[in-house]
């Protein structure tokens, strides 16, 4: 399952590669619509990881986020996140501090790979000033210039199981 994660991420940053063209369109729009690209990119990596939740026959999606760690981890960045999916989301370190949350890495063996460099949304879409309040409708405005589905479709269809 962690090669298909690698695999996951791998492919995330292809459609953000091929979704660039276009947020350099809408950061030309201004900073107040710069500020919510990187909600809308966090929406497709969910509905990524619902896709390939859905095909491993899991029943839930669980993410490291952690309420107020980082800029776009707010309550309204998280409500968008969960509005384009159906599966429910598990947030299991969302009241955790830092500390706790490395000191669980390092107890199951995540956080050599967690400190790895490594480009996806929150390093490609970042703006200076991210929104605190992003809205779910600034992500529909995204997709309709984009077909969502193809790329989403390309990017499970691109996973490759590796037996470790």
């Amino acid at each position: 399952m962690a090669m298909d994660v690698k695999n996951s991420e791998r492919l995330l940053s292809s459609i953000l590669d091929s979704a660039r063209a276009e947020a350099d369109a809408i950061l030309a729009q201004g900073k107040e619509r710069a500020g919510a690209i990187q909600a809308e990119a966090q929406a497709e990596a969910a509905r990524i990881a619902q896709e390939v939740a859905r095909r491993c026959g899991a029943k839930a999606l669980v993410t490291g986020e952690c309420l107020g760690q980082v800029a776009s981890q707010t309550m309204d960045a998280m409500l968008v996140t969960g509005a384009v999916v159906d599966l429910p989301i598990l947030r299991p370190v969302v009241g955790m501090d830092k500390e706790e949350i490395v000191q669980i890495a390092r107890k199951i063996g995540t956080f050599e790979t967690s400190i790895l460099p490594y480009e996806d949304c929150c390093t490609v879409f970042t703006p200076r000033h991210p929104r605190l309040r992003p809205l779910p409708g600034e992500v529909e405005f995204a997709e309709e210039k984009l077909d969502i589905q193809a790329l989403i479709q390309a990017a499970v269809d691109g996973i490759e199981r590796v037996q470790v």
